[in-house]
C-alpha cells in the first residue's frame, strides 16, 4: 500500500502540486512570522548589549514605565551624582548620558527627515570613550554647540560636513554645525531611527535636561569585584535610587522594544492561521473529489482483498507525503518571505542591520508540524468515505461516495453554527484577559465558517442557479450548461466556494468596522471640534512639535482662540492609562467634550477632567480625589475638576498643559486647535502665520474638515494593510477553485467528448468551463459578505458606544467585492477552460 501511494502521487503529479501550493503558502507565513519576530528582537539584544557591553554598573531612579516611544522613562539625576560616583573607590569611569526624542531634523532641501515610523533620537556624546558604543566614522566628535549625526541618515539625506543642520527642538528651531559622523557598534543602522549627538552640556541643554543625567553608567576598575563596588554604591545610595548591572538594563532596554517583534509576529501569525484553514477546505475539497474519481481503483483493491483499514491507510499515506514534502517547501519559502518583508520594512522606515533572517529549531519543527496537521487532518474524512463503499457496488457505473444527508447536515451544520455563535458572544461581551478573548473569538470564527460550510450546501443549487440566470440568458448553450454544472453538485460547490467565503467575510467584516469606525470619527469630530482649523504634521510625519508654534502665535491678532493639544500617559489603579493635555483657558471655546458637570474654568495643574464611563467605574465625581502615578515624577494627588461624555478628541482623562510641562520630560504638542477672528478668511491667516510656518516646514493648517478627512486616511491605512494580509487567504481560495474545475474537467472528460462530438465547439466549451468558475465564485462570495456582515456587527456591537456612534455598511463596496470575486473566478477557471477545450473529442468519449 506503501508502493502504491507513491506510485499515485507520482502519476498523478500536477494535482498534487497544485494542492501542495496551498500548504506551502501557509506554512511559509507562519514560518515568516516567527522569522522576522525573532530577527527583530535578536537586532534589538545586540542593540543594547552593545550600548552596555562596557557597562559594569548603572546608578538611577526607582520606578518609570513604558510611556511611549521613548522606552521606560524615570526620574532623572542631579549632575552632582555623576561626581559622588566617580568618588566611590573602585569606580574607573563614569559618565551621565542623556537623550531624548527631537522633534524634527531638517534635510537640505529643508524638508523634515521622516520619522513616521521610528522617531528622531537626540544623545549625549559622552566623556567615557570606553562607555561609549557610539564611534566616528567622518569627521571628528563635536565639541560645544556641535553636532555630529548618524551615518545611515547622513548618506541617505546627503548631508554635508561643515554645513549648518537646523534642528527642531521643545525650545523651538535652531542650527548646529555638522562636524562628524558616527555608527553603533557594529551596526549599520538605528533599526529605523534618525539619531543626533552632542558634547553633553550642549545635550542637556537640547534636551531639556540642565543640570540634569538620565542615569550614571560605571566602568569597575580592573581586579575589582563589582559586587564590592555595588555594595558600597548601595550602602551611599538615598532613598529612591537603586543600583543594577549594565546587562540587566540592556535587557530590559531590549525587552521593551521587542514588543514590537511580538506585535510585528502576531499580526502575521493570525493571518497565517486563517490561511491555513482556508488550505485545509482546499485539500479536504482535492482529496474528496480525487478519491471519488477513483472509486472504481479503490474498489478493485478492496476486491483483491484490501481491507478498509488499508485503504485508509493508503490515502493517509498519500496526504502525509504530500505535507512532509510542502511543509519543507514552505520553511524554504518562509526564509525567503522573511527577507522580503525586512525589505518592505527598510523601505517604509524601519530599518534592521543587514542580518540573516533567524531561523529557530522550534519555528521549523512548528512548521512542518502544522503544515503536516493540516494536510493530515483535511484527509481524515475523505479516507473515511473511500473505505466505505462495499466492493461490488463500486464496481457498478454509478457508483459514487455519498456526503451527509440533508438530516444530518442540519444537525451538523447547526450544531456548528451555535456553537460558534456561542464562543463569538463570549469573546465579545464576556470574556476578560486577553488570551481567553481571542481563544474564543478563533474557536467562534472556525466553528462558525465550519457550520455554514456544511449548511450552505443545503442552499448551493438554488443560489447557484438564481446567480446563474445572467450567464444562461447572456451566454446561451455555454451558459445554460456552465449554470447546470454549478447546480449539479451542491456539495462540491459549497466547499469549492467555501475557501473564498472565508476570505471575503473577514475582508467584509474589516471593511464594515473601518467604514463605521471612520462614520463615527468624522460624526464626534464634527460635532465636538469647534476650531475652524488645526495646525499639525503633514501626514503621519513626526511624534510632535516644539510648543513655542503655540507661543508665537498665541498673540496674532487674526486668532480668537486657540490651545495646543499633547497626549501622554500615566497610571491610575495600577494600570497604565492615555491622558490628553489642553490649555484650560481656552478649550471650551475649540472643544466641546460634552461636559456634564464641573467647568474648564476649575482646571489647573493639580486637577483633571474624567470622562463619564471611568467616573463611574472608579466612582468619581467634582471634588473627588485621584491618585495618579507618571513615570517622571512618581505619584501625585489630583482633584476631579469635571466630568465629560464625548472622548473623541480628548479621550478619558484630561489635564492641563502646566501639569504637563510639570510631569512629562518630552513636552511636544501633537496638534494646535485655532479658531480664527471675525472676519479672517483662511489665506489671511496662512499669510499670518507664514514666518511660524517657515520655520516648521513639516506643519500646516487644515481646516476642520481636512484635518477629519487626515483622522479617517489613518483607518484607510490599516484597512489597506489588513486586506493586503488577507489576499493570501483569496489567492489559495482562487487556487482551490482553479484545481476543483481542473479535477471537474478530468472527471467529465467523456461528457465533454460526447458534448464536442454533437457540435459543441472548443470556444463554448472554454466559455463553460469559465463561467462555472465565475457562478461558484460568485457563490463563495455571496455566502462570505453575507457572513462578513454579521461579523462585523457583532464586532460594533462589542466596541464601546463611545467609540462607535455610528454603523456604516457600504454597500458599493460590498458588491465590488462581490465583482472581484466573480473576476477571479473567471481567472482561476482559464487554465481548466483550455484543457477542456484541447480535449480530443474521439479520446474523450472513449474514456472510462
Amino acid at each position: 500500500m506503501l508502493r502504491l501511494s507513491l506510485r499515485n502521487i507520482a502519476d498523478h503529479k500536477g494535482r498534487f502540486i497544485m494542492t501542495a501550493l496551498a500548504v506551502v503558502l501557509g506554512v511559509a507565513f507562519v514560518v515568516s512570522s516567527f522569522v522576522l519576530s525573532d530577527t527583530i528582537k535578536q537586532t534589538f539584544r545586540t542593540l543594547f548589549g552593545e550600548a552596555n557591553q562596557n557597562v559594569d554598573l548603572v546608578v538611577r531612579t526607582k520606578g518609570g514605565f513604558d510611556t511611549g516611544p521613548g522606552g521606560i522613562e524615570r526620574a532623572p539625576l542631579p549632575q552632582q551624582a555623576l561626581d559622588l560616583v566617580r568618588s566611590v573607590p573602585g569606580v574607573a569611569e563614569a559618565d551621565g548620558p542623556v537623550q531624548g526624542l527631537v522633534p524634527a531634523l531638517i534635510d537640505p532641501k529643508g524638508k523634515q527627515v521622516p520619522n513616521a515610523g521610528p522617531p528622531t533620537l537626540g544623545f549625549s556624546w559622552g566623556t567615557s570613550d570606553a562607555l561609549r558604543a557610539l564611534h566616528i566614522t567622518s569627521g571628528r566628535a563635536p565639541r560645544a554647540g556641535e553636532l555630529v549625526l548618524d551615518k545611515q541618515t547622513f548618506d541617505k539625506y546627503h548631508f554635508q560636513l561643515g554645513t549648518n543642520v537646523a534642528v527642531q527642538l521643545t525650545s523651538g528651531s535652531t542650527t548646529f554645525p555638522l562636524v562628524g559622523t558616527f555608527e553603533f557598534g557594529s551596526s549599520n543602522g538605528f533599526a529605523g531611527a534618525h539619531v543626533l549627538a552632542w558634547e553633553t552640556a550642549t545635550a542637556q541643554h537640547a534636551l531639556g535636561r540642565e543640570g540634569l543625567v538620565d542615569k550614571v553608567q560605571i566602568a569597575v576598575a580592573p581586579h575589582t569585584p563589582v559586587r564590592d563596588v555595588r555594595a558600597r554604591l548601595v550602602a551611599g545610595a538615598p532613598k529612591g535610587i537603586e543600583v543594577v548591572t549594565g546587562a540587566q538594563v540592556a535587557k530590559e532596554d531590549s525587552s521593551t522594544f521587542e514588543v514590537i517583534a511580538n506585535v510585528i509576529g502576531g499580526v502575521l501569525l493570525a493571518f497565517a492561521g486563517v490561511a491555513l484553514f482556508v488550505s485545509a477546505f482546499y485539500i479536504f475539497n482535492t482529496f474528496n473529489i480525487i478519491l471519488g474519481q477513483r472509486t472504481k481503483e479503490l474498489a478493485l483493491l478492496r476486491a483483491v482483498g484490501a481491507s478498509p483499514a488499508q485503504v485508509r491507510r493508503a490515502v493517509i499515506i498519500e496526504s502525509l507525503g504530500l505535507g512532509v514534502v510542502s511543509s519543507l517547501i514552505g520553511l524554504g519559502g518562509g526564509l525567503l518571505l522573511a527577507r522580503a518583508l525586512q525589505s518592505l520594512m527598510s523601505a517604509v522606515g524601519f530599518s534592521l542591520p543587514a542580518t540573516d533572517p533567524i531561523l529557530k529549531a522550534r519555528t521549523a519543527i512548528l512548521g512542518l508540524v502544522i503544515g503536516i496537521g493540516v494536510t493530515f487532518l483535511a484527509s481524515i474524512l475523505p479516507a473515511y468515505r473511500a473505505s466505505t463503499v462495499a466492493p461490488l457496488a463500486a464496481l457498478r457505473e454509478d457508483a459514487a461516495n455519498t456526503g451527509l444527508t440533508p438530516r444530518r447536515r442540519v444537525l451538523i451544520g447547526g450544531a456548528l453554527t451555535a456553537l460558534g455563535a456561542l464562543l463569538l458572544a463570549n469573546g465579545l461581551f464576556l470574556a476578560d484577559a486577553t488570551k481567553s478573548v481571542l481563544t474564543s473569538l478563533a474557536l467562534g470564527a472556525i466553528c462558525v465558517f465550519l457550520g455554514v460550510s456544511v449548511l450552505s450546501a443545503l442552499v448551493a443549487a438554488r443560489i447557484t442557479g438564481v446567480l446563474g440566470l445572467p450567464v444562461r440568458k447572456l451566454f446561451s448553450t455555454p451558459g445554460r450548461l456552465a449554470r447546470d454544472n454549478a447546480t449539479r453538485n451542491p456539495q462540491r460547490t459549497a466547499s469549492t466556494a467555501a475557501a473564498l467565503t472565508i476570505g471575503l467575510a473577514l475582508v467584509t467584516m474589516a471593511t464594515i468596522v473601518g467604514a463605521s469606525l471612520k462614520a463615527s470619527v468624522k460624526d464626534a469630530t464634527n460635532q465636538s471640534l469647534r476650531a475652524e482649523y488645526l495646525i499639525s504634521p503633514s501626514g503621519f510625519n513626526g511624534f510632535g512639535f516644539s510648543p513655542t508654534v503655540s507661543q508665537r502665535i498665541r498673540t496674532n491678532p487674526e486668532i480668537e482662540a486657540e490651545s495646543p493639544v499633547r497626549f501622554g500617559a500615566f497610571r491610575l489603579e495600577g494600570k497604565t492609562k492615555d491622558v490628553t493635555a489642553v490649555d484650560p483657558r481656552t478649550i471650551d471655546r475649540l472643544v466641546d467634550v460634552g461636559v456634564t458637570s464641573g467647568s474648564f474654568d476649575r482646571l489647573d495643574d493639580t486637577s483633571i477632567f474624567v470622562e463619564k464611563d471611568p467616573a463611574r467605574d472608579l466612582h468619581l465625581k467634582v471634588g473627588s480625589k485621584v491618585s495618579v502615578e507618571f513615570s517622571r515624577t512618581g505619584k501625585h494627588e489630583f482633584t476631579v475638576a469635571g466630568v465629560y461624555d464625548d472622548a473623541t478628541i480628548a479621550g478619558n482623562y484630561v489635564i492641563s498643559i502646566g501639569a504637563y510641562d510639570a510631569n512629562f520630560a518630552e513636552k511636544l504638542d501633537q496638534f494646535v486647535a485655532v479658531k480664527a477672528a471675525n472676519g479672517v478668511s483662511r489665506v489671511q491667516l496662512e499669510h499670518a502665520l507664514a514666518p511660524v510656518l517657515k520655520d516648521f516646514p513639516q506643519l500646516k493648517v487644515q481646516t476642520r474638515e481636512e484635518f477629519v478627512g487626515s483622522q479617517s486616511s489613518q483607518v484607510d491605512q490599516l484597512l489597506i494593510v489588513i486586506n493586503v494580509l488577507l489576499l493570501l487567504a483569496i489567492a489559495i481560495a482562487v487556487l482551490g477553485i482553479a484545481n476543483t474545475l481542473a479535477l471537474s474537467v478530468l472527471e467529465r472528460i467523456r461528457e465533454i467528448g460526447l458534448m464536442r462530438a454533437v457540435g459543441m465547439t472548443r470556444r463554448q466549451t472554454r466559455r463553460m468551463v469559465r463561467w462555472e468558475g465565475a457562478i461558484v465564485s460568485t457563490f463563495g462570495a455571496t455566502i462570505g459578505v453575507a457572513v462578513g456582515v454579521l461579523f462585523g456587527l457583532a464586532g460594533l456591537a462589542a466596541l464601546p458606544k463611545s467609540f462607535i456612534t455610528s454603523v456604516a455598511v457600504p454597500i458599493p463596496t460590498l458588491v465590488l467585492l462581490i465583482v472581484f470575486a466573480t473576476v477571479a473566478g473567471l481567472v482561476a477557471a482559464i487554465f481548466p477552460a483550455r484543457r477542456a477545450g484541447r480535449l480530443d473529442v474521439l479520446a474523450a468519449i472513449a474514456t472510462e
